[in-house]
């Protein structure tokens, strides 16, 4: 009996301890990744975080095309607490949407880092045009390698180029969400704001 119930006590160890800490109640206590990370819902559900932003083109008209179609974005920068904490960068995701058959303006890596276009007039196309597409990319702070996870609060600064002497005509439309993934479904994603020309857009999770 006693090799009985010393058995009953090992098995049941053994089973907590495989499924994960328990809590006062004896219930387990386990995040969506195996970890005790506290993201889960209140009704049991997970807690998505967010490090991925998507800006997509409202181009959809062939008559509106030019060399450098669509929303031409510079840099995007993260603010938080009113301080500037993060830049876009990493290796930003360009999916063209091809309304245009000529964009002179197609290189992702064009948005990463400070805003750098002070002549949207010069071919040297500091920029990104979106064509009818979407670019996703992440934040990083400087020398970090670490995507920065968004924050009830954030501020997104994007800086879409246009020419200052013609800005009713060069100013173009985009939409900005926030995404768990770099999957490109906005369905997963929050909407934060649609901008023309420079925009700021605060996240609201």
């Amino acid at each position: 009996m006693k090799k009985l119930l010393l058995w009953g006590v090992i098995s049941v160890l053994g089973l907590a301890l495989a499924c994960g800490p328990l809590d006062e109640n004896g219930d387990v206590t386990e995040g969506v990744d195996g970890t005790v990370d506290g993201t889960g819902g209140g009704d049991g559900t997970q807690q998505l975080t967010y490090s991925w932003v998507l800006i997509q083109d409202e181009l959809t008209d062939t008559e509106a095309c030019t060399t450098n179609p669509g929303a031409d974005i510079d840099a995007v920068q993260l603010y938080r607490g009113g301080e500037e904490i993060a830049t876009a960068g990493g290796n930003p995701i360009f999916h063209s949407g091809n309304v245009c058959e000529t964009n002179t303006a197609s290189d992702p890596s064009k948005i990463t880092g400070e805003p750098d276009e002070d002549n949207p007039e010069d071919s040297n196309n500091l920029f990104l045009s979106l064509n009818g597409g979407y670019v996703l990319f992440q934040m990083f702070e400087s020398g970090s390698t670490d995507p920065v996870v968004f924050q009830n609060g954030d501020t997104l600064q994007v800086y879409e180029v246009f020419n200052p002497d013609n800005s009713d005509k060069t100013k173009e439309g985009y939409q900005v969400y926030i995404c768990p993934d770099s999957s490109g479904d906005t369905s997963k994603c929050k909407y934060i704001g649609e901008g023309k020309g420079d925009g700021t857009f605060t996240v609201n999770l």
